[in-house]
């Protein structure tokens, strides 16, 4: 029996026939029963941002999944011990998703529809119309864009279990705080792959991409910064401390006719500016040109006088300085002295060594000037002229907290360590110092550790866990701990400080240490690997590996050397 719904054509004519047309409510009752029913289909989002969104939420929770499988696999392995080392680690976990209730199957279909939707509202391509080379193209950028948009998922991802941890502390730990820490430390590689992510998460952000200019800068990369100040600028054409950049860099280069433009624009974007006016006037200064001397000099000594000085410095951008300090030896009304710490936070030095030396014509050999004359040869990596003007500091000021550290800091440099203690040490009874000493203790601690000296060098570690905990401060404190044989200590340590940099070699190295001492092949394994793959160049902790190797219980320890040979 035919149900109500279903019509033959013969029947819809038929109805047609006799519909009122004129009689609206009969000829919609008609045409409803007419047509198809439509199903309640997925919403498709004709939008790229959320389908971005969709694909980062996929990233996040696909992660979660595979770790959650990752474990299963490893807890499966380390009950059958004879199939450890059989076949490569990559391809069994594979096997392990491919046999566990397709597991992979799963993964990659869901991974597979995010993907298509993001691609479908991020590039508007006509298919029909794609010929080989049309084909590749879009081929590699669209990999690459899925591959950016995955490490950036990855990142913020672990990003914010380690945010967490920092937020408990009393000082706040950035990224530029760890930026500097592994500059200060010679961590020159992880302090570029700092910057280098930052710019990832932050391609549009002119501060981000100048930050990351002023760093080049400090390594003696001049023109690398000059390109990252452009970018800035393109970003954001009236980018103030973008334009002074690059201009102070033009006029480095001898190029015045280009410098004086970008600075002129400084002080015509913004008028009411101390610096923008002060370094137009070093500028004419350095040039010898008279009339804008008088004029510049006088505007820049109207701005620092305004009430509203303060509210219009660059604090947003430049952050405190990390190896010297501003608070014993700056007045506000020395307004070279003030120019100069500015220029040395931008590691300009050429034109703060200049401004001391308008400064020196004008007021003499002041302990401002002498300071900050030593802190500028520092910076430079001149340590023996740096300490010449500590020493002159000391018999005309006599000892404080600014004079020791930075003194402690440029004998730490020339490896006179038990020098440096003593500088570090003083810093520590002093009573006038700041409350943030990281650089300070931290480089006192790994002068201990330097000279064995384990105990003490724990618990200067530990001091700086509790206010300002780093990657580098967790390793000293979980090294101290190994060598005091606190194994248990040390592992927690270390492994905090792994959440922080997990590419770092000697975290690794310390971990496969005391995974051999506990008899943990597989985790010992994995760490000796990620040890070999960070390229570890300490010697001493190299030395200790391979004896700890040769003296342990594990077999089949010729995979590690094949490891190590690849």
């Amino acid at each position: 029996m035919m149900e109500e719904d279903e019509y033959t054509f013969e029947e819809d004519l038929q109805s047609i026939k006799s519909i009122d047309l004129e009689n609206a409510d009969n000829f919609s009752k008609q045409l409803k029963k007419m047509v198809h029913k439509l199903k309640d289909n997925y919403h498709y989002p004709f939008d790229v941002n959320y389908a971005k969104n969709e694909y980062i939420n996929c990233v996040k929770s696909l992660v979660v999944e595979l770790k959650n499988h990752y474990q299963n696999f490893i807890d499966k392995k380390k009950l059958d011990k004879h199939n450890l080392c059989d076949d490569d680690e990559y391809e069994e976990f594979m096997k392990y998703l491919i046999e566990n209730d397709d597991a992979y199957v799963v993964i990659k279909n869901t991974f597979r529809k995010k993907i298509v939707l993001l691609l479908d509202q991020k590039f508007k391509i006509k298919y029909s119309t794609w010929d080989n080379v049309e084909c590749q193209n879009f081929i590699g950028k669209a990999y690459t864009y899925l591959i950016e948009e995955m490490h950036e998922a990855l990142n913020s991802s672990f990003d914010g279990e380690i945010v967490f941890k920092k937020n408990k502390y009393h000082f706040k730990i950035n990224s530029w705080y760890i930026l500097e820490e592994s500059y200060e430390l010679g961590n020159l590689k992880v302090a570029r792959n700092h910057y280098l992510e930052l710019i990832g998460k932050n391609k549009k952000d002119p501060d981000a991409w100048l930050k990351y200019g002023i760093y080049l800068k400090k390594i003696n990369d001049p023109e690398r910064s000059l390109e990252c100040c452009l970018e800035s600028i393109s970003l954001q054409n009236r980018h103030n401390l973008s334009l002074i950049y690059y201009g102070v860099l033009l006029m480095e280069n001898d190029k015045h006719d280009e410098a004086e433009f970008f600075l002129k624009a400084c002080v015509n974007f913004y008028p009411l500016k101390f610096e923008n006016w002060m370094i137009l006037y070093l500028f004419y200064a350095k040039i010898n040109l008279s009339p804008e001397i008088d004029v510049t000099l006088k505007n820049a000594k109207d701005c620092i006088a305004d009430e509203n000085y303060k509210k219009m410095i660059f604090d947003d951008v430049i952050d405190e300085p990390f190896a010297w300090s501003t608070f014993q030896h700056h007045q506000q009304d020395q307004i070279h002295i003030t120019i100069t710490i500015f220029l040395l936070k931008l590691n300009l030095f050429m034109l703060a060594d200049f401004a001391l030396l308008k400064y020196l014509e004008q007021f003499g050999e002041s302990i401002s000037w002498i300071y900050f004359s030593a802190v500028s040869f520092y910076l430079q990596g001149k340590y023996s002229e740096a300490l010449e003007k500590l020493q002159e500091a000391i018999i005309k000021h006599g000892k404080d907290y600014s004079i020791m550290s930075l003194m402690g800091h440029c004998l730490f440099k020339k490896n006179n360590l038990h020098e440096a203690i003593e500088c570090y040490e003083f810093c520590n009874f002093i009573f006038d110092r700041p409350d943030d000493m990281h650089l300070v203790n931290l480089r006192l601690a790994n002068c201990y550790v330097e000279f064995e000296q384990y105990k003490k060098a724990k618990k200067k570690f530990f001091d700086i866990c509790k206010l300002t905990p780093t990657s580098a401060s967790w390793l000293g404190l979980g090294s101290s701990c190994y060598h005091l044989g606190e194994l248990i200590e040390s592992e927690i340590c270390l492994v905090e400080a792994n959440l922080i940099d997990n590419c770092n070699p000697e975290i690794w190295g310390y971990l496969t240490l005391i995974n051999i001492s506990l008899d943990n092949y597989h985790e010992f394994l994995q760490c000796y690997r990620q040890t070999i793959k960070n390229n570890l160049d300490n010697n001493k902790l190299s030395k200790l590996i391979d004896e700890a190797i040769k003296n342990s219980n594990f077999q089949n320890t010729n995979i590690i050397y094949d490891y190590n040979d690849n």
